[in-house]
C-alpha cells in the first residue's frame, strides 16, 4: 500500500511539474516593433520610444513599450496638438505633457492617451495598415 501510493504521489507530482514547464508564459518583454494600425490611429513602436499618430496629434513616449505580465502599461509621454495647413520648419509646435495607458492582447493593443484631463482612445493592430486622415 505504501508503494502504491507512492507511486500515485510521484505520478501526481510528475504531471503538475510537466504542466508548469510546458504552460508557462514567458516574463513580459518589449512589444514587437514595427509599425501597427487602426482606424484613426498609427503607432511606430521601437525597444526604447514609441510614436501614436492620431488625426491632429503626435505623441511620443519617453521608454519602449513594456508590458506587464497581465499585458498592461502606462508610460509618461509628449503631446503634439498638430493644425492644417503649413508648418513652418524653424517653428516647434507647442507640446504637453501626457500619459499613455493601455493593454497588449493577441497582436492587439487598446489604450488611451491622457492629456489635458481628456482621454483619447485608439486600438491598434501588429502589421495592419492605418485608416488615419492628418488634419494636416
Amino acid at each position: 500500500m505504501v508503494e502504491r501510493s507512492l507511486s500515485a504521489f510521484s505520478w501526481f507530482f510528475a504531471a503538475a511539474f510537466a504542466a508548469s514547464v510546458c504552460c508557462a508564459t514567458a516574463a513580459p518583454g518589449p512589444v514587437p516593433s514595427g509599425a501597427w494600425g487602426g482606424v484613426g490611429a498609427e503607432l511606430e513602436t521601437f525597444p526604447e520610444r514609441a510614436v501614436l499618430e492620431l488625426g491632429c496629434a503626435r505623441v511620443e513616449t519617453k521608454g519602449g513599450i513594456r508590458p506587464d505580465a497581465e499585458g498592461r502599461f502606462r508610460l509618461a509621454a509628449v503631446y503634439v496638438n498638430e493644425r492644417p495647413g503649413p508648418v513652418l520648419d524653424d517653428r516647434e509646435m507647442p507640446s504637453r505633457p501626457a500619459e499613455i495607458r493601455g493593454r497588449v492582447l493577441d497582436g492587439v493593443i487598446e489604450g488611451a492617451v491622457l492629456v489635458d484631463g481628456r482621454r483619447e482612445a485608439f486600438r491598434v493592430s501588429l502589421g495592419r495598415e492605418a485608416e488615419l486622415v492628418k488634419c494636416r
